[in-house]
């Protein structure tokens, strides 16, 4: 990770310190910050640090801290266009809008302290620092069952008594486009001669080769029957990693969700079933719990619907869940063991089981019972949609 340079002088910094602390007149003391990682986040964003110290308002001494987020512009101007599907300034003009105002309480997004626009054309997004949050690195069901209430109070919301936004800016179709992204691993785990490898036999007794390309042939009429559905605000990137449980200011549990670039029009169910697909993914639930883990977060994200009035049929939401899951997930839980095992230099191989902290065959093997539930899950989620 690069250290982004930004300015941190007083004319900068004042506004947004008055703002953190809701004081009229406050000289800054201090200033210091630190660079944050920032794996998860958006080809747009070049820098994130957490910048705090102390202000004095005359009388006192204030400690503050914010999050400044730096995004720029990207180099090819065919992508500076709000119907680009990773447009750049989508975050900060979600922000600067009243989208994510008065959400439910159990649902919410950082505050924002305002932009700074920088002479190079880079943009500044001054953010809440949450902080880590109550729970701990690793989710238990409770965890998981937590946040998809809070998405489903966010989806009832909308279904209830929200305008659909129209906003330009706004994604329209980003589970067609993160699906597009794994078309080069599908042209390889979709032909059965690939799959015949030591390590992919081990794991993979049946190949998934053909219920791959019948998933990757029929996703079109799967994106066709989403978004007949009502629409919603939808983040799109929701997983783990961009989500901090906390207590809001009447000690109830809270969900935050974090980096809103590719947020925009979706379909109830969507974000809840990224949330899963990703956590069996990335080895955060044991595939042994998938069943059990996806119907307790669909009973929690109706239930939250239910709190804002929602009375519906489930089915489509269960369908929209399901196949979330599968098509942002198991094209790379299938792909990614078929490129591991053929990549001649064994570097792929080797960083993987360092990224996962164990043997290559435990991974495969992990994998391989992700493909298979998810692709079951979503053929089933389709015949009960089309009943």
């Amino acid at each position: 990770m690069i250290a982004v340079q930004i300015p941190l002088d007083h004319h900068v910094l004042t506004p947004v310190v008055r703002r953190i602390l809701a004081l009229d007149a406050a000289d800054i003391e201090s200033v210091q910050s630190e660079s944050l990682p920032y794996d998860s986040l958006s080809r747009s964003t070049v820098g994130l640090l957490r910048v705090q110290g102390s202000a004095w308002d005359g009388i006192s001494s204030h400690k503050w801290s914010a999050i400044a987020k730096v995004v720029a512009p990207p180099e090819n101007p065919v992508q500076d266009t709000p119907a680009y599907d990773f447009y750049w300034k989508r975050e900060p003009l979600i922000y600067e809008s009243e989208l994510l105002h008065d959400l439910p309480p159990g649902f919410a997004a950082p505050c924002s302290y305002g932009i700074t626009d920088l002479p190079d054309g880079r943009l500044i997004l001054w953010l809440e620092d949450i902080g880590a949050g109550y729970t701990s690195a690793k989710w238990i069901m409770d965890d998981y069952m937590q946040a998809a209430r809070h998405l489903g109070q966010l989806a009832g919301e909308y279904r209830l008594h929200r305008t659909v936004p129209d906003d330009p800016w706004l994604s329209r179709h980003m589970l067609q486009t993160i699906t597009a992204e794994s078309a080069r691993m599908v042209d390889r785990a979709q032909q059965p001669a690939s799959w015949d490898h030591p390590l992919l036999r081990a794991a993979f007794p049946q190949p998934p080769a053909q219920r791959i390309a019948t998933l990757w042939k029929d996703q079109q009429a799967i994106y066709a029957a989403i978004e007949e559905q009502p629409r919603i605000l939808t983040h799109h990137a929701i997983e783990r990693n961009n989500l901090i449980l906390r207590l809001d200011e009447y000690g109830d549990p809270q969900t935050v969700a974090l980096d809103w670039e590719q947020a925009g029009i979706g379909a109830a169910g969507e974000d809840a079933g990224s949330l899963f697909g990703a956590a069996l993914l990335n080895f955060e639930v044991p595939a042994s719990q998938a069943e059990e883990l996806a119907d307790l977060m669909l009973i929690a994200y109706l239930n939250g619907m239910g709190e804002m009035g929602w009375r519906d049929d489930p089915t489509p939401i269960r369908f929209a869940f399901n196949a979330a899951a599968a098509l942002r997930h198991v094209f790379s839980s299938a792909g990614w063991p078929v490129s591991i095992a053929h990549d001649r230099t064994g570097l792929y191989l080797r960083e993987t089981e360092r990224h996962w902290g164990c043997p290559i065959g435990e991974v495969f093997a992990h994998w391989a019972e992700v493909t298979d539930f998810l692709l079951n899950r979503v053929d089933d989620s389709r015949r009960s949609f089309s009943d």
